[in-house]
């Protein structure tokens, strides 16, 4: 069972200095949230910490309302604030189960930020950890997709804790049925062998019978997120000294200094520098960035970017075709233009720099991609190159979104 004092001590591992008066918990109404709302409970008291619970009923199963309604009047009984949040329109006919995921988080999410509190805490636990490195496994992720669950992480401003990733489901159920004495509610979807996890959950005791229980499977994932975080760390230092950002929305990184990283460092470089040129949408594929790889240094292009090769290195930029057209701006008022936050005090249009100007140093393909401003007589501000015509008298920024 999980006592009080193992879930104190999991708090701090994730919380360290920081003391919130607000966190909320996900709970479904099965043994692995409830456990945790109810683990929750007990530590908020101690630590004076208001604790919210927030349900997510996606209207997929007719018995759905009739759960959530029971979570909402046990919990309520206890004392703990409780609401339901319903996931409304249309459903989708493919993809449901990632969609109705992709729903669940944006509702607790908006619910969060609705009750003004940073910290969702969820109920991933060690069974979890096994079945994502399976999954993940059957299509070949490499280290960091085989490598475990953050206990910790942040989305859309919000923190995630996962304190109970390292207790077993079985661990879980005798927590709530033995210490809280409460049963809970079964996901018939649970049973149903046409999902993925759903069967690899049920062939888990013939792994077992292998030695390749959820824990060790578990701890395997957890040692790999060690050299994940190691590969991570020589990535950035790689990024901090050997690569140039530029405000203008490309990067330029030294030949010679990536030559000679090792082929795992090479591709992640190529990711984020990838990921910085496109933004938040962009998640690749490693065969992707694989065959990239291979096919350097021709010039290349890859989800909206293209590799440019100079002599002493090469530069990521966007492909000119897909980027957004030019759009005129009215005074003072801020708009979102492709990647980038614009404003100007002057009715002028943003469009890419194509031929405007030749600053030197720059290769034709990157500097046509570059953001200014235009006016009725031309090109008149570079922000990101501090070029503004002479006698121009117009303020304005164009910044680009990380």
């Amino acid at each position: 069972m999980i006592t009080a004092i193992e879930f104190e001590q999991k708090m701090k591992d994730l919380l360290g200095d920081l003391r919130p008066t607000r966190v909320a918990v996900a709970v479904s109404g099965g043994a692995d949230s409830l456990c945790l709302t109810f683990l929750l409970s007990e530590w908020s008291k101690k630590n004076n910490v208001q604790i919210y619970a927030f349900t997510v009923d996606h209207g997929l199963r007719k018995e759905s309302a009739d759960e959530a309604k029971y979570v909402h009047q046990l919990l309520t009984q206890k004392g703990i604030k409780h609401q339901t949040l319903l996931w409304t329109g249309k459903k989708p006919a493919v993809s449901v189960e990632e969609k109705a995921r992709q729903a669940r988080y944006d509702l607790l999410f908006n619910a969060c930020r609705k009750n003004k509190i940073e910290y969702l805490c969820l109920a991933h636990h060690q069974n979890d950890q096994a079945e994502t490195f399976w999954l993940r496994l059957i299509r070949s992720s490499g280290v960091d997709g085989l490598s475990a669950m953050h206990p910790s992480a942040q989305r859309q401003g919000i923190f995630l804790l996962r304190p109970l990733l390292d207790f077993s489901r079985a661990e879980i159920q005798k927590t709530l049925t033995k210490r809280f004495n409460v049963g809970w509610v079964e996901d018939p979807s649970n049973q149903q062998r046409v999902f993925e996890r759903v069967r690899l959950r049920q062939f888990q005791n013939q792994l077992d019978e292998l030695g390749l229980t959820a824990s060790a499977v578990a701890l395997s994932a957890k040692r790999l997120m060690r050299a994940r975080n190691a590969l991570e760390w020589m990535t950035n230092q790689f990024m901090e000294s050997c690569v140039k950002k530029s405000s203008a929305g490309f990067v330029f990184v030294s030949g010679k200094a990536f030559a000679e990283q090792p082929q795992e460092i090479q591709l992640r470089i190529l990711d984020k520098c990838l990921a910085y040129v496109v933004g938040q949408g962009y998640i690749p594929r490693m065969s992707q960035l694989e065959s990239f790889l291979q096919k350097m240094p021709c010039r290349l292009t890859l989800n909206d970017c293209q590799v440019v090769c100079v002599k002493k290195g090469f530069y990521v930029c966007p492909e000119l075709v897909k980027m957004p057209k030019s759009v005129k701006l009215k005074p003072s008022e801020p708009i979102t233009w492709g990647r980038f936050d614009v404003v100007c005090d002057k009715a002028v249009t943003v469009a890419p720099l194509m031929d405007a100007y030749r600053p030197k140093g720059l290769p034709a393909l990157v500097r046509r991609t570059i953001p200014a401003f235009f006016d009725k007589k031309g090109l008149a501000f570079i922000p990101a190159l501090d070029y503004k015509r002479e006698n121009t008298y117009i303020n304005g920024s164009i910044q680009i979104k990380e």
